[in-house]
């Protein structure tokens, strides 16, 4: 794991955005680490629990990211988390459009509390 993201889990101190850059598995893997310290999926069973079953959690892969996509994902990011612990988006993402770029930008300078995005491109 990356040196700036183990340190964010060991303090549990999370920034609202990463973009993650290089081998698309091993930036997965990291992701989903990452999310699963942010909503400790496992502390309750003491059991390895799969990130992914978790409504707060989301993983999503685009070729291209569009105006659309963005759109929804905003309208996602705005709403109430299921547990207090936040919401996690994951995405991997081969280009966005000029377009989508623009709206993310307004999402990310200003995102909901407790809501976390990972760009793996």
């Amino acid at each position: 794991m990356h040196p700036i993201l183990k340190a964010h889990i060991e303090k549990k101190e999370f920034h609202h955005a990463y973009l993650l850059c290089g081998n698309v598995e091993a930036c997965k893997k990291q992701a989903f680490e990452m999310a699963d310290a942010i909503l400790n999926t496992n502390t309750i069973s003491r059991q390895p629990l799969d990130i992914r079953v978790n409504p707060d959690f989301s993983y999503n892969k685009f070729g291209l990211f569009g105006i659309d996509d963005s759109h929804n994902l905003v309208n996602r990011a705005n709403k109430k988390s299921f547990s207090d612990k936040g919401k996690i988006f994951v995405m991997e993402v081969f280009s966005f459009n000029m377009e989508s770029s623009n709206a993310l930008l307004k999402l990310l300078e200003d995102p909901a509390e407790k809501t976390y995005f990972f760009f793996i491109v």
